[in-house]
C-alpha cells in the first residue's frame, strides 16, 4: 500500500485536471439548469473535458488502487454526463430533463466522496 507522500505527489499532479474538471461540471450543472439552448452551447466543452480527465487518469494512475478505481468511475460517470448532455441538446423538444439535473447533482456529490476519501487516505485516517 503506498504511503500518504507518494499520495500525495500524485495528488498535486492531479490538482490541475481535478480543478479543471469540477469548474467544468459547474458549467454543466448552470447550462442544465438554464435551459436546453444552455446545455446545447455546453455540450461539446463537456465531452472535450471528459476524455481529458479520463485519458489523463489513464496515463498518470494513482499509486493506490482504490483511489485510482474511485476517481476512474468519477470520470467514466463525468463521460456518460457529458454524452447525456449532447442527448438533450440535440432533443428537438427543447426540455432538459429533471433527471439530467439530478445526474449532474449526483456526479458531483461522488466527487465531494472521491476527494473526501482521497485526503484521508492521504493523511493516513484510512
Amino acid at each position: 500500500m503506498p504511503n500518504g507522500d507518494v499520495i500525495e505527489q500524485w495528488y498535486t499532479e492531479a490538482a490541475p485536471v481535478i480543478v479543471s474538471f469540477m469548474a467544468t461540471m459547474n458549467v454543466a450543472l448552470d447550462s442544465v439548469r438554464s435551459g436546453h439552448e444552455a446545455t446545447q452551447a455546453s455540450a461539446d466543452q463537456l465531452a472535450v473535458s471528459a476524455r481529458h480527465t479520463e485519458q489523463w487518469l489513464a496515463d498518470h494512475p494513482c499509486p493506490d488502487a482504490a483511489i485510482n478505481g474511485l476517481f476512474a468511475k468519477l470520470f467514466e460517470s463525468y463521460a456518460v454526463l457529458a454524452h447525456s448532455c449532447d442527448l438533450t441538446a440535440k432533443n428537438p423538444a427543447g426540455v432538459v430533463p429533471v433527471e439530467l439535473e439530478q445526474m449532474v447533482g449526483g456526479l458531483a456529490a461522488m466527487a465531494v466522496e472521491t476527494l473526501a476519501y482521497l485526503h484521508l487516505k492521504e493523511r493516513g485516517s484510512l
